[in-house]
């Protein structure tokens, strides 16, 4: 996405796609397992949302208002091709839950009202059943936008959404892949590590301020992409499904692997 230039939406037409937190199905349900309040850690920071409940009832409000099957997923397998970052156990946290949808991958709108798209780099690319379906290159890109971009002028390009921690999904595919979170309305890049993907579906959360390298910066995010994909098989199939904005994993039942 370093060439993209993301055109401005309206955020009325998210309206249709913004199916709740079960939209992205079929791709988490591979992956099984139920939240719990242990979290695969990583690293990890992020923003605000719409849905909260209180820590006493994080555990059965988590289970109606996020579907396990767009969040919840197995710790990735690391490749050999792949150095996963140092794993260590979350503790369970006292606050509550707040999340927001970013993407139901029903149009090139995401659920925030921004354009989203691969500007034609993918080999094959499809929104289908809540999830985003595509054949990459090891120079393709998928980028969601967070507010309207008009090149870079400061005074126009939207305000930031509200700050987040994490930016949750879950992943399946062949290979290796990283997220690169931009800042600024110059959307200047911030990478995270390389992580594996493979056919099990993983769900993998991205510590937004360890990313970026400061609180201010992660107030600040104009946008993110999928990219840098290093590929097991050229001709391999990869999804992406429940992607969300979420203040606190073990609040929120998740269990996913924190990279930065």
């Amino acid at each position: 996405m370093s060439n993209r230039k993301a055109a401005s939406s309206s955020a009325a037409d998210s309206s249709s796609g913004n199916g709740g937190a079960g939209s992205g199905a079929s791709a988490s349900s591979s992956a099984g397992a139920s939240a719990s309040s242990g979290v695969t850690a990583m690293s990890a920071s992020g923003d605000g949302a719409t849905t909260s409940s209180t820590a006493d009832s994080a555990s059965s409000s988590t289970s109606s208002s996020v579907s396990s099957d767009a969040l919840v997923a197995s710790s990735a397998t690391a490749s050999t091709a792949t150095s996963a970052p140092t794993t260590s156990t979350a503790t369970a946290s006292s606050s509550s839950c707040s999340q927001t949808q970013v993407d139901a991958f029903t149009s090139s709108t995401n659920l925030l009202g921004f354009t989203t798209g691969d500007d034609g780099t993918m080999k094959s690319l499809s929104r289908s059943s809540g999830q985003l379906v595509f054949v990459p290159t090891s120079s393709s890109y998928f980028y969601e936008s967070l507010r309207n971009d008009d090149g870079g002028s400061s005074s126009t390009c939207g305000a930031a959404v509200t700050p987040f921690n994490y930016l949750v999904f879950t992943i399946t595919g062949s290979g290796s892949a990283e997220v690169d979170i931009k800042t600024g309305c110059s959307e200047n890049d911030h990478y995270t590590s390389s992580f594996a993907v493979s056919s099990s579906a993983a769900t993998y959360a991205v510590d937004v301020e360890a990313t970026v390298g400061s609180s201010a910066l992660a107030a600040d995010v104009s946008a993110f992409t999928w990219e840098s994909f290093k590929l097991s098989s050229s001709s391999a199939q990869w999804t992406v499904t429940g992607v969300y904005f979420v203040n606190d994993l073990s609040a929120c039942g998740i269990s996913a692997t924190v990279i930065s």
